[in-house]
Formats: C-alpha cells, structure tokens, sequence
C-alpha cells in the first residue's frame, strides 16, 4: 500500500511539473537581426557586380596551384601546435556537452558503512551497552524535474560552445593556410631580390676594376674609382640583410609547420600565379564561410542559453529522491530482511532571499548576452573592412605593378643605351652605374607590389572565409 501511495504522489508531482513547464518554458533562440548582414555596401564595393558565390568555397588546393606549397600547407594542418591545442578545447568541449546531455538523468549513488559508536558513562539516557556498533549499505537516487528549461538551456549552452570551439578550430586552419601561404610567398620574393642582387655585385664588381683600369690610364680618377667601390660595397650590405631576412622566415615558417627551423625548399617567384576569379559573394555569405564569425555567434547563442538558465534560478525547483538499503547493528543480521529500509522523498524548493544572488547572477547574464552580440556584431564590421582592404590592395597592387614595368622597362633601355654610349666614348662609368642602379631599384619595386598583389588575394580568400574546408 505504502508502494502505491508513493506512486501516486509521485506521478502528481510530474503531472503538475509537466503543466507548470508550459506555461514557463525556457525561450527558444533565435539569430539576432544584424543590419551588417543586409549592407549591400559592407565591402565599399557598391559599383562592383556581386555574386551569390564566394571564393571562400573554393579548397585551399585548388586556389593555391604549387605543389611545394600544397606540402607545406598539409604539413601545418596536421603538425602545427596552435592547431593541436584548438582541437583538444574541442574534444574538452565535447566532453562537457556529453555532461550537459547526461543532465536529465537521475543520479545514483552507493555507501557501504561502519561505525563504532562509545558513549560517555556521564550521559544521560545512555544505552545499557555503552558501545554500539552499526553496519549499513545504502543507495541514494536523486532526480531534479526540468520544469523551466534550466537543464535544457545549459544542455544548449554547452552545444553552443562545442560548436564555438569547433569553429575556432577551424578559424586557426583557415589564418593558417593563409599563413603558410603568405610566408611561402614572401621567400620566394625573397629568393628574386636575391638574385637581383647577387647579379648588381658581380657588375659593379666588374666595373671596379674597369675604373682601376681606365685609372691605370689615366682615363679616370680615384674619385670614379671610389664612387663605384662604394656602390658594390653598398650592394653586399643588401645581400647580407636579404639573406638574413631569408633565415628569419625560413625559422618562422619551420614554426608554422610544427618543425625545427630549417631551410625550405621552394619554386621561382616568376612562376607564381593565383588564376581564380576573386568573388566576394554577398555578405550573409559570411556566417558560412568565415569560422571567426559562426564562432561569435555560438558565443552570442551560448550567452543567450545562460541567460535562459540564470532566469529559471528565480524559479522554485522540484526533485525526487529515494534512498535504501541493509541496515543492522550485528553483522550477521545486515543482509537480513529485516534489516531493510527505504526513505522516499519529494521536495520543492523555492528562493527567497539570496542576499540578492540570484537577480545579480541573471542581471550580468544579461550583459554578458548583450556583450557577445555587440562581438558578434564587430567581427562582421571587421570582416567587411578586411575584404575591403584586400579589394583595394589588390587593385592598388596590379596597377603599380603596370607602372614600375614600364619603369622597369625604361630604366633597361637607359641602361643598355649608356653602355653603348660608354663604348663610344660619349658616357662614363657613373652614367652607366647610376642607370644600372635604378634598373635594379625598379626590379626590387615590382618584385614588391608583385608580391603585395599576391598576399592582397591570399589575405582575401581568408578574410572571405576561405582555407579551412
């Protein structure tokens, strides 16, 4: 009889619980308006065309067409250190939603227990036996009843953040690829100034000894011949700080891809092209494609969750309860049958008077909602200046880079005209020197805003989302 009155009260308790529930159901989320998503202009690209596409979507394999490249982006995906440690906040977020799902469960616990008890002989109502000895084995079962969403809302908060964590995850690959890539670049450009270089020292060294020589002749003077020392001393300079900017991104490359510094293999910075069709795609594209971005909105989602939970604590909570087991003062009877027992217990407990805990939890819940959105809202803002940015970068590149080939082209000219007016006695070694050294001024220029072009696309891809598929 006992069994079935206990039954009762119980099935009552869930049945009332189930009714309070919809009347008091915890809110559902919904994606915030964000004018930033509906700017047409969010890219100050209003007079370009827009398509639905973005190159974001396109693999990071087929944007970049280096195979040497394609190796080293492989390689920092799968041995860069700042990408292991993003995935195991993953898997710890995994585990905590794992927790949070296991929330609607009861909780079931188990005590096997000895106690000696002594009593003072100055007690009084002491028992005739001063000691007493007591063996019990109990289990306890315990199960809070989601009635305003609270576990539900903390289920969803810890969904939130798994998320969140994922798609930093793959906002690290992504900044990553686009790394490697810009890196990768950079030596290259590296390796052409080099060259350039290396090719200014072996004619300037040339024409140091052609100025001793018309020296010797007495064609020409110790100031010539000092002026032309002084730019072949001024050329190995160049090459030290080029070769020691080399090592430097060698090593900071080496770090990206998770290895010991080292040199890099590496292809020729002439044969370097990035040959797909740059599309920004519409702005709301970005909550696909760009991870910083879904991760600011799994930050504002998970916000929004706990502020659902920090509501539901100003509501009272109901729990069941029930415990049991085998309990007896003599060993030999502790697995009797008489010496069973069972407690059954239903509670509702509603706050009062917190010392004002409850209302300052849910207050700086709120500000803490109100905080991640305004993120969320500035990483679309910085989104779109990025994409502007590269825009602008990429066309400020191609267009410097025509006009220093046409410099480039008539300071060749220059040059190949001054050693023909050097052979004819109508110019001097300085003439042909000076048109020599902005010939090369002109090559380190173009190699520069080649270069600018080519990490102005790689910056873009990233700043569109792309990299991390």
């Amino acid at each position: 009889m006992r069994t079935v009155k206990y039954i009762k009260i119980v099935l009552w308790c869930l049945a009332s619980g189930m009714l309070l529930q919809s009347c008091f159901v915890a809110r559902n989320y919904e994606r915030p308006e964000v004018e930033e998503l509906e700017a047409v202009n969010l890219y100050r690209n209003v007079g370009a065309e827009i398509d639905s596409q973005s190159v974001a979507e396109i693999s990071w394999r087929n944007f970049f067409q280096d195979t040497l490249l394609h190796n080293y982006i492989e390689e920092a995906l799968a041995n860069n250190i700042d990408l292991q440690i993003a995935a195991e906040q993953v898997l710890i977020a995994e585990s905590l939603l794992k927790q949070g799902k296991a929330g609607y469960l009861p909780r079931l616990d188990t005590q096997a227990r000895f106690n000696d008890l002594g009593f003072s002989e100055n007690m009084d109502n002491r028992p005739p036996n001063l000691y007493t000895q007591e063996f019990a084995l109990t289990g306890g079962l315990s199960w809070e009843a989601d009635v305003w969403g609270r576990i539900r809302s903390n289920k969803r908060a810890l969904e939130a953040s798994f998320y969140r964590s994922d798609a930093v995850k793959n906002a690290i690959s992504s900044s990553l690829v686009s790394g490697v890539a810009s890196l990768y670049y950079e030596l290259l450009s590296l390796d052409a100034k080099l060259a350039l270089v290396k090719r200014a020292i072996e004619n300037r060294s040339r024409a140091v000894e052609a100025m001793r020589g018309l020296k010797e002749a007495g064609m020409a003077n110790e100031v010539g011949v000092q002026q032309i020392l002084a730019l072949k001393y001024n050329s190995d300079a160049v090459e030290v700080n080029v070769e020691n900017q080399i090592r430097l991104l060698e090593n900071a490359l080496s770090v990206l891809l998770g290895r010991v510094p080292g040199p890099l293999k590496r292809g020729n910075f002439r044969n370097v092209t990035i040959d797909v069709e740059l599309e920004t795609g519409v702005p709301y594209r970005l909550l696909q494609n760009r991870p910083d971005i879904v991760a600011s909105e799994y930050a504002f989602r998970e916000a929004f969750e706990l502020t659902n939970v920090a509501r539901s604590n100003f509501y009272p909570t109901f729990t069941l309860s029930a415990s049991g087991g085998f309990l007896s003062s003599d060993l030999d009877d502790w697995f009797n049958a008489s010496s069973l027992f069972s407690n059954l217990m239903a509670g509702l407990t509603q706050p009062i008077f917190r010392q004002r805990e409850i209302r300052t939890g849910y207050e700086v819940a709120q500000s803490q909602q109100q905080q991640a959105f305004l993120d969320f809202r500035l990483s679309l803002l910085n989104a779109g200046k990025e994409v502007s940015d590269a825009l602008y970068n990429i066309d400020a590149a191609q267009r410097l880079s025509e006009i220093k080939m046409k410099e480039l082209e008539a300071n060749t000219k220059a040059t190949r005209f001054a050693a023909i007016l050097l052979t004819q006695g109508y110019a001097d070694y300085i003439e042909v020197l000076n048109a020599n050294t902005n010939q090369l001024i002109s090559e380190f220029e173009f190699v520069n805003f080649r270069l600018q072009e080519l990490q102005s696309k790689v910056e873009l891809y990233r700043a569109l989302g792309g990299g991390w598929r």
